[in-house]
């Protein structure tokens, strides 16, 4: 079987791109053989889905679609909902299949027997419901965003600079917020569009199963790249119940042993499908024991 190479094109911000391809390498060493992207695309890309101006968008959508083909891409990944509107026009342009990594999140949902998630997103793109019926509705699962008081938090974040921006209070007043918003969904699974939101889904939020839609991106590349069907894997079972005192106190002995930024953490799931605390290989990481108040500690590479 031929490997393909892969090409990517960001419609966010640049941060998405980033974080995808640091993924990638953790994985393929020899990413640069295997992957390229339209590196000098990216902003103007950005810049055009937030304007009103089709005719542009289409025009720098095609150029970086196009600039990828020059660079050898045999397939091309869209890393935003947004550029799906363009991906058969792209295919046409190009003659290069367009991999439709929007359809994976209503199949996963799926997988996990699941008619409906809570959403969180950064981007108001995302609260659009032609956008939601692309991402699951049409895999008939319903995407519930968060009532107006918690969404113009979300907003802020994104404006702010981060969770980092966001005192105790603000955080508080987000999950209150967002408990009042789905308090009579009865709701098992959130999706959100960072890793920043899915973190808070499960350490404040407390929600059984939380899947990020950057790494959902990731793992398809990489099944793609491996010669792997294109189906996401169904989580083994469900993650054990960790008290929010649990994962913090985790979470600050790790930092005190360490004397590290909590930052360079993260809260994710592992192959059995638990929630774990991953742990860049600093000095000392070695000597962390495997579990800290009940939660799995795993030293990255």
């Amino acid at each position: 079987m031929v490997t393909p190479t892969i090409g990517l094109i960001a419609g966010e911000s640049k941060q998405v791109l980033v974080r995808c391809l640091d993924r990638l390498r953790q994985v393929f060493p020899d990413l640069t053989s295997r992957c390229v992207v339209a590196d000098a695309h990216v902003e103007l890309v950005a810049e055009a889905l937030r304007d009103q101006d089709a005719a542009r968008q289409r025009r720098i959508v095609l150029a970086a679609a196009q600039s990828l083909q020059a660079k050898g891409a045999s397939e091309l990944v869209l890393l935003s909902w947004r550029l799906h509107a363009f991906s058969e026009q792209i295919a046409e342009t190009v003659s290069a299949p367009v991999v439709a990594i929007d359809a994976l999140l209503g199949r996963q949902l799926q997988i996990e027997g699941l008619t409906q998630a809570g959403f969180l997103a950064h981007s108001d793109a995302y609260m659009h419901p032609d956008v939601r019926y692309r991402m699951a509705t049409r895999d008939e699962v319903d995407l519930i965003c968060p009532n107006e008081d918690a969404f113009e938090i979300l907003d802020s974040v994104a404006v702010d600079g981060g969770f980092e921006s966001l005192d105790a209070r603000a955080l508080e007043r987000l999950r209150r917020y967002l408990q009042f918003a789905w308090q009579y969904q009865h709701l098992r699974a959130v999706v959100t569009e960072r890793q920043e939101l899915a973190h808070f889904a499960r350490v404040q939020l407390q929600y059984p199963i939380v899947m990020c839609l950057e790494q959902l991106w990731a793992d398809a590349i990489i099944r793609r790249l491996n010669g792997e069907p294109d189906r996401p894997a169904p989580l083994a079972r469900q993650i054990p119940y960790l008290s929010v005192e649990q994962t913090q106190a985790a979470e600050q002995e790790v930092c005190r042993r360490l004397k590290c930024d909590p930052r360079v953490l993260d809260f994710a799931l592992d192959r059995q499908g638990e929630l774990a605390l991953y742990v860049p290989n600093l000095p000392g990481a070695a000597e962390l024991p495997a579990q800290i108040e009940g939660v799995t500690i795993i030293v990255t590479k």
